[in-house]
């Protein structure tokens, strides 16, 4: 691997991150739309999305923590510390790799109590096939945690060639098998789909990071890995991390416990479309951002870093304001076109809408959100975040209770987005009166510019809308 393949600039980073993003969204909703075609917005479907729920939040955990700690923790310091050897015997890995087996071990034993929580409004056959799924599924724990690991040793390098390719890896694994093994398989075939699929993704980034830590001609720092500093920080962020993913597991509990057959899948195919826009325009730029963002802290220069953190929310003004509004007129159209069709009813579309109305109506603070968190991390800033997320979460649980029984899709899509506008306010006070991260002149007026531009297209939109409903 030479030149680009090697090392990415921002530049070339953010556009190759997007691009291969926009594909593997659009793979990512094949692979649902295939889905949505077997299972619909049915109980089957479920019974195996409250499975994963426990160990996907848990790896989810480790793919979002440990790489945040990682990278300001190891900045200027090479990333490991073993020159030579290869990142397998670094104690980087070690100490990563210990931590997560032993999380997982403590998930698979202590999975079947949490039997009466996550199928309370199950019947009994039902509840033990969401235990057993569970259990198995405990497998995508490992499999997320060392993709975080390996993940961050390339990121601490500007490669970010290879983990941006690993969810098209798993995409055409999990399409692959569901095509070829349902539905003789049914169930058992998306199993296999989704471990597949994580092993192909996690085997994307360690075979490349083997390869660049591996060669003779690496310069790896020679500073010792401070295991215990790293630990603690790595806790710190966990801790952060466990209530922000919180969310999911707490919808398809409500959900569940609540609501018919059918409002969990619903709630998960409007996450999906929800997520597409967030992911291609604002995940991807903030990946490339973060060790950026870190050097400009280890350098102490707050102007710099400030003024990343402001054109990065310039572009989501620009690009995530309309894109909401566009989906906000035409969701049944969109979701139409995706999903229905086999399992996937009319009645299936009316409900998927009903939550992803209010998910719009919160995206541009949930991509935010993740900006902002970014920006926190690479402060190293966490007391704020361990009081304002579990205060913000609570917000969307008492959200959640007071109206699920009278309107279900405020419930769950309107506390989410309440969420993300608190957590938003409370953060970017937070930001410029202690870090003195102030909009200057020449941000503000980047901004308006965004703002216009963002309105220009929404009014666009409009006019395009009044217009073919006068034709047709």
């Amino acid at each position: 691997m030479t030149g680009i393949f090697q090392k990415q600039s921002i530049k070339q980073a953010s556009i190759l991150i997007a691009i291969v993003t926009v594909s593997s969204q659009f793979l990512g909703i094949v692979r649902e739309v295939i889905i949505a075609s077997f299972f619909g917005t049915s109980a089957e479907y479920d019974i195996l999305l409250v499975a994963l729920a426990i160990p996907m939040m848990v790896g989810g955990i480790f793919f979002m923590a440990i790489p945040s700690a990682a990278i300001p923790y190891l900045q200027n310091k090479g990333g490991i510390s073993d020159t030579g050897r290869g990142p397998f015997r670094s104690s980087f890995v070690k100490v990563n790799g210990l931590l997560i087996l032993a999380v997982t071990a403590i998930v698979f034993i202590i999975l079947p109590f949490f039997r009466n929580i996550l199928a309370s409004n199950m019947e009994p056959e039902a509840a033990d096939r969401v235990i057993f799924y569970g259990r198995i599924f405990c497998l995508l724990i490992p499999l997320r945690g060392y993709e975080a690991v390996f993940r961050s040793l390339l990121h601490i390098r500007h490669h970010f060639l290879f983990p941006a390719v690993t969810i098209l890896g798993f995409n055409v694994a999990t399409i692959t098998i569901l095509v070829t093994l349902y539905p003789s398989l049914q169930s058992t075939a998306f199993i296999m789909a989704w471990v597949a699929g994580m092993t192909v993704q996690t085997l994307l980034v360690i075979i490349p990071c083997w390869y660049l830590y591996s060669r003779k001609n690496t310069k790896v720092s020679t500073v010792s890995f401070e295991s215990r500093g790293y630990i603690r920080y790595l806790g710190v962020i966990v801790l952060i991390e466990s209530v922000s993913l919180l969310v999911d597991p707490f919808d398809r509990f409500i959900c569940g416990a609540y609501l018919e057959a059918g409002h969990v899948s619903a709630v998960h195919y409007a996450n999906i479309i929800y997520l597409v826009p967030v992911r291609v325009f604002m995940h991807s730029m903030a990946t490339a951002l973060f060790p950026l963002m870190a050097e400009r802290v280890s350098e102490k220069n707050m102007p710099a870093l400030g003024a990343l953190y402001h054109k990065s929310i310039a572009l989501a003004i620009m690009l995530i304001v309309p894109v909401s509004v566009f989906f906000l007129l035409y969701k049944h159209e969109i979701i139409g076109l995706l999903f229905e069709r086999g399992a996937f009813d009319v009645n299936s579309r009316v409900m998927t809408a009903e939550v992803l109305t209010y998910y719009l109506i919160g995206m541009l603070f949930g991509a935010v959100f993740f900006l902002q968190s970014k920006v926190f991390y690479a402060l190293k800033s966490w007391r704020l975040l361990i009081i304002i997320r579990p205060l913000t979460l609570a917000v969307k649980i008492v959200i959640g209770f007071i109206l699920i029984k009278s309107n279900w899709a405020m419930a769950i899509g309107g506390g989410t987005a309440a969420m993300f506008v608190v957590s938003f306010i409370v953060f970017e006070i937070y930001l410029i009166v202690k870090y003195g991260l102030e909009y200057s002149s020449a941000d503000r007026t980047l901004i308006g510019k965004a703002a216009l531009v963002a309105l220009g297209a929404i009014i666009s939109f409009f006019i395009a809308n009044s217009v073919a409903a006068g034709v047709l």
